[in-house]
C-alpha cells in the first residue's frame, strides 16, 4: 500500500505544477526528496527490528 500512496502523492504533485505553469526543476527535486526521505525514515518508537 505504501507504493500506491507514494503514486498518489507523486501523481498529485505533479499535477498541481502542471497546473501552475512554470516548473521548477530544483524545487520538484527538493520536494521529491523531502518526500522519499519523510516515507522512508523510521517514525519515532519503529526501529529496522520492528516497533518497540
Amino acid at each position: 500500500m505504501m507504493y500506491r500512496e507514494m503514486y498518489w502523492a507523486s501523481e498529485g504533485y505533479l499535477w498541481e505544477m502542471v497546473q501552475r505553469g512554470n516548473i521548477d526543476i530544483n524545487q520538484v527535486e527538493k520536494d521529491f526528496s523531502k518526500l522519499i526521505l519523510e516515507k522512508h525514515l523510521p517514525s519515532e518508537g519503529v526501529t529496522k527490528y520492528g516497533n518497540y
